[in-house]
């Protein structure tokens, strides 16, 4: 999904003031179209810069009148304290006496007020953060660190530190403030380390703040802010208790699966978008900056570097590059415009991925290497596949894009870099990769493993019945060919290895799929069907007028048939697999028009479903549309020139509205495609003019399944064959 940023935002509001120097803060939510909690809080900040860098009276009664519902938009409200109490700083008034003043103006704000103030502590603390430029003192644990709680005690417990960063000491600590009698509320305390520049402070400090406003389970949640004695910034995060995701990486005795790879970027990036959603980007993506929790879920912490989302984010303070050299992007390496912008760490994204797979950063392991890498815009982004051929094509080729050198190649957002590694996690094929109908067919077969081998089994039942028409034409014609070309010889025999060949891939189906009892039932079996109708091209679908497709036809249903009689005589009647076989038997009576055979076969499995198949199944509705075409067929089924009894007008009138509702529940279904052809057609046949007679609706019925749905004309209508009784069932 697209990214509203900061800049579009403030330049809306800009532009608003030009056009009216006071706007009603209703009027400016307009002009930025602020609606979602986050729009609105980046609008809120927007108009109240602009206010007080035009010295315009700014109160939280502005927001609260101008943003109907706000109290319940946790980002919003916070951002409406926050600069209210900017506001009241700026006049003079010390902060407590600011936060006390709004807290008793508004007292059913009191707990968002004092989170506010906790969480913005200190906003004009980034010039003490210049001043006092050096190496902070590291604690000495354990120890009571923090504000003093009302019975005398520090809000902090300090057991141990964590680790130590660029940015600053990390420790953990039991928050007296959040724990109870006998539960220690376990938090982590980062400790800023004091910054030499007071601009690079400044910027620092403000795009952090913003880090508060991500409410999403794969980012560390900030709860508090604050500076001590020593005037020592530190930010309060929950505690993820399984450490670093390169910690997590060294404790296993092997690499990281593939898939769990996948599974853990697809989660991380889903953090990494809702900050960008928020209006931040990390910037520095790496694995130490990952956490880890005991149960495997990743967490995005550290926003320390971050940056405001921008359509062109530009260079930061310092010009240079900011983030960790074995997953910065080639632009933040070089510091050009655009270094903090989305793209960034979609490029970081990519290195995480790259690293869970191969164990190595992407940019390689010294400076020497990370300049070489980055020292040509075009240099291929590297491949995990080529360093582990395990390694899926479409998972490779993910992580390709995503480290692509230029930003204009990657993922358009981390939204949709977790939408790749879902779709590969779901064998769904990356439609951006143009995938071939071979690559589409085997996802398929990864999707659905055991309807894919009755597919393959359906197939080659095809294909044999089509070996054995041709065989038997070649052995009719060979004694005349033969003595005219011996090249025809050869091609003979190539056909009965052919022949051979596929017999003996179907007995390999038939032992698949007799040896598959996995259990339950799926909705989603016919694919089958249309698979076989897409490898067979439309016989299916197609006249049975001439003695080859006839042919074709018999021996299809012949070879199910005497499966299905062979899974009941093993005393598997009711086993999964006999269920869709009787299914298709079923679906292939009517095709031909036997409704007595078609209701014979759903007769045997009712029994089956009854006690398999949740209420709501949908398989329980396409089970009912072939009963409802059926009766179409039943009614349809009487000698010329006998008219339709009120009774069975009444019939197929309810049974053609059921009918063209289920037809139209599964329109963009590919999977459900001959259950619909299925559907329409004895649709068409209950309004031909020996049933209820509505010429416009027959006319339609031809258009749609002609035109949209590809069946030829003189296939579009269900033939009334002679019933033929089923084979026995036991």
């Amino acid at each position: 999904m697209p990214v509203r940023t900061s800049q579009d935002t403030a330049a809306a509001v800009a532009a608003r003031y030009s056009a009216d120097p006071d706007p009603g803060f209703a009027v400016v939510c307009a002009a930025t179209g602020a609606i979602e909690d986050h729009d609105v809080a980046d609008s809120i900040e927007a108009d109240a810069r602009e206010r007080l860098a035009r010295g315009l009276p700014l109160t939280i009664e502005r927001y609260l009148n101008g943003v109907p519902g706000i109290e319940g938009m946790r980002i919003a409200l916070d951002a409406a304290i926050e600069f209210a109490l900017r506001a009241a700083i700026a006049a003079g008034m010390p902060e407590a006496d600011a936060a006390r003043m709004l807290a008793r103006q508004h007292p059913r704000l009191s707990a968002a007020i004092e989170t506010a103030v906790a969480l913005s502590d200190g906003l004009a603390s980034t010039t003490t953060l210049g001043r006092s430029a050096g190496r902070s003192v590291p604690l000495q644990v354990p120890c009571e660190y923090g504000p003093r709680l009302p019975d005398g005690r520090r809000r902090f417990d300090v057991r141990e530190r964590l680790g130590i960063g660029a940015q600053g000491e990390v420790y953990l600590a039991a928050d007296h403030l959040l724990s109870e009698p006998d539960k220690p509320a376990w938090v982590a305390i980062k400790r800023l380390r004091p910054v030499a520049a007071a601009d690079a402070a400044s910027f620092a400090a403000a795009e952090s703040l913003k880090a508060r406003r991500i409410d999403h389970p794969n980012v560390v949640r900030v709860h508090d802010r604050g500076t001590d004695e020593r005037s020592i910034e530190y930010i309060v995060y929950e505690h993820v208790d399984a450490g670093d995701l390169a910690r997590w990486c060294a404790r296993r005795s092997q690499r990281v699966p593939p898939r769990e790879a996948a599974r853990l970027v697809a989660a991380i990036a889903r953090g990494v978008h809702a900050a960008h959603v928020a209006g931040v980007v990390h910037c520095d993506l790496k694995p130490s900056n990952i956490l880890m929790t005991s149960s495997g879920e990743p967490k995005v912490a550290d926003f320390g570097v971050a940056a405001a989302v921008r359509s062109n984010s530009g260079r930061i303070p310092d010009a240079t590059p900011v983030g960790n050299l074995a997953y910065i992007a080639p632009e933040q390496y070089r510091a050009e415009e655009g270094a903090q912008a989305i793209p960034a760490d979609i490029y970081a994204l990519g290195g995480l991925l790259y690293f869970l797979l191969t164990g190595k950063a992407p940019n390689g392991e010294t400076p020497a290497q990370v300049a070489a890498r980055h020292a040509r815009p075009d240099s291929p982004a590297p491949s995990a596949r080529a360093a582990h051929p395990d390694v899926d094509d479409d998972l490779d080729a993910i992580c390709r894009r995503a480290l692509a050198p230029r930003p204009a190649d990657r993922q358009p957002s981390a939204h949709a870099l977790a939408e790749d590694l879902d779709a590969f996690l779901g064998h769904r094929p990356l439609e951006w990769r143009r995938p071939t109908p071979w690559r589409r067919t085997s996802l398929l077969v990864r999707r659905q493993p055991l309807v894919s081998a009755a597919v393959g089994l359906g197939a080659l039942a095809v294909v044999v019945a089509v070996a054995g028409v041709a065989r038997s034409q070649a052995v009719s014609q060979r004694r005349i060919l033969e003595e005219q070309n011996q090249t025809l010889r050869k091609v003979s025999a190539e056909q009965k290895r052919a022949i051979d060949d596929s017999l003996a891939m179907l007995g390999t189906m038939a032992h698949i799929i007799r040896s598959k009892s996995d259990g339950g039932v799926s909705i989603d079996w016919m694919p089958g069907l249309t698979m076989m109708e897409s490898i067979a091209g439309p016989l299916i679908f197609s006249e049975q007028s001439n003695q080859q497709m006839a042919e074709l036809w018999s021996s299809r249903v012949r070879i199910v048939a005497e499966l299905v009689q062979d899974l009941e005589s093993r005393g598997r009647a009711g086993d999964y697999e006999t269920l869709l076989w009787r299914d298709a038997l079923a679906f292939w009576a009517l095709r031909i028009g036997d409704h007595e055979a078609a209701r014979k076969y759903l007769d045997i499995n009712d029994a089956h479903y009854e006690s398999m198949l949740a209420p709501g199944d949908r398989w329980r509705d396409m089970r009912r549309g072939m009963r409802l075409t059926a009766a179409v067929l039943r009614a349809a089924d009487r000698p010329v020139g006998t008219p339709l009894s009120d009774e069975a007008r009444s019939v197929v009138e309810a049974a053609v509205r059921d009918l063209l509702a289920l037809a139209e529940q599964i329109e963009d279904d590919s999977h459900n495609r001959a259950l619909r052809l299925l559907f329409l057609m004895a649709a068409k046949r209950a309004f031909e003019p020996d049933m209820l007679d509505v010429p416009a609706q027959v006319a339609e019925l031809q258009r749609r399944l002609v035109r949209r749905e590809g069946v030829p004309a003189a296939s579009s209508t269900l033939p009334a064959a002679e019933p033929a009784a089923p084979p026995p069932t036991r």
